[in-house]
């Protein structure tokens, strides 16, 4: 098996945990979506791709990328318990809100990513801080990923009352 089709097991109840098998390449869309008691899933070394709502909906607690994943799509793991994420070298593109987990605290970015394509991050209001790889291509400034003066994403656990976009910004990306 190479892929797992959309929609495989949306609404599956009462799985609990996965094991992938090695060959697999990608996840598809809403694999596993709305598989609410899904609390386990061991990733193969071989993963490519996880693609848009894979694991939205699900109570993963944990996830250990490996090191050959290089998109993680839309809302791929929104709505979890994940209270940290390690996003290995590997990745290439995060899409938006595919951490969107009121639960997530801690986000560290791999060097690999080249594209952000809008916030990863939407409303992770325990989300605090990011911490980059020291030779990524985006910068951290006042809290924020930034891409040149582009805002890529604001800790959303840092907004209380208001939020002032510091003047050295110039483009807000989609999402920000």
């Amino acid at each position: 098996i190479t892929s797992i089709g959309s929609y495989s097991f949306e609404f599956f109840d009462n799985l609990t945990e996965v094991s992938l098998p090695e060959s697999l390449k990608t996840i598809g869309e809403n694999a596993f979506d709305y598989c609410e008691k899904l609390t386990s899933v061991t990733l193969p070394y071989n993963l490519e791709e996880i693609k848009r709502e894979a694991f939205n909906n699900t109570g993963l607690t944990n996830i250990i990328f490996p090191n050959s994943v290089k998109a993680i799509g839309a809302y791929a793991f929104a709505r979890t318990s994940l209270s940290s994420v390690n996003i290995p070298d590997s990745v290439e593109r995060l899409e938006r809100n595919a951490f969107r987990s009121e639960t997530l605290q801690y986000v560290h970015i791999g060097s690999g990513v080249e594209v952000i394509d809008g916030n990863p991050f939407g409303r992770c209001v325990s989300l605090t801080s990011f911490d980059l790889s020291s030779d990524s291509k985006f910068t951290i400034k006042d809290d924020c990923i930034m891409d040149g003066t582009k805002l890529i994403a604001y800790p959303m656990g840092k907004i209380r009352d208001s939020y002032t976009v510091p003047s050295y910004v110039t483009e807000r990306g989609d999402y920000a």
